[in-house]
């Protein structure tokens, strides 16, 4: 533990320096996960509209021929 004035301010130099480095590592890492989850996010968006499209188009062949059932078959 700092005893003197000068070994107190040394400590606090030395203590504030590791902590500006971790913030900054923090801050690159914060970073990188936003841009891996703005690629997952894009991804996922991507899919969901080919699912939507599919979905769409099961639903418009389902009425067509839920619609030609009768003709068919009455």
């Amino acid at each position: 533990m700092p005893t003197t004035l000068e070994e107190i301010r040394l400590w606090i130099a030395n203590h504030d320096g590791r902590i500006d480095a971790w913030w900054h590592q923090q801050h690159e890492w914060n970073r990188d996960i936003e841009d891996r989850f703005q690629k997952v996010t894009e991804r996922l968006s991507a899919l969901e509209r080919k699912v939507m499209y599919m979905a769409g188009l099961a639903a418009a062949g389902g009425a067509i021929v839920g619609q030609q059932i009768p003709n068919i078959f009455g």
